[in-house]
């Protein structure tokens, strides 16, 4: 399995588990919205009937409904991002990498300047720093 960052798995899902949270944070907005209504139904606020107390109650349900889904599609989720986090440890854990150093700089030792730039080294010494730049290809 060859994975690229292109392909990495947790992206999509985190964007689907960020969807969900928003949708049960409306759901819940949707519930006390309906528990709201259905309260000045109730009480016969602002001259409203029986059509807000069946609309309140339509919104409730329609609230719990869309809770309920959202946050068993959010475990989901989060369970494949936890196994999608596994795999990609796994993945790591299995690379061999090994830590490569260059060998110190020392007076008087010829290494071109490319090969300062690519090992991170800076030109401090004036002799290197000639015999450096006469110098086009390291001798190996």
């Amino acid at each position: 399995m060859n994975l690229t960052i292109e392909d990495d798995p947790t992206d999509e899902i985190s964007e689907i588990a960020e969807s969900c949270r928003k949708f049960i944070l409306a759901s819940k907005v949707a519930i006390a919205g309906g528990v709201a209504l259905l309260l000045v139904a109730m009480l016969g606020l602002f001259g409203a009937g029986q059509s807000a107390a069946l609309a309140s109650i339509a919104l409730m349900l329609g609230g719990i409904v869309s809770l309920g889904s959202n946050v068993s599609t959010l475990r989901q989720t989060d369970a494949a991002i936890n196994e999608a986090e596994a795999l990609r440890s796994d993945l790591i854990s299995r690379i061999d990498l090994l830590v490569v150093r260059d060998p110190p700089i020392e007076a008087g030792v010829t290494i071109p300047a490319c090969r300062f730039a690519h090992a991170g080294y800076t030109l401090r010494d004036k002799h290197v720093e000639t015999q450096a730049k006469k110098h086009d290809e390291f001798p190996l």
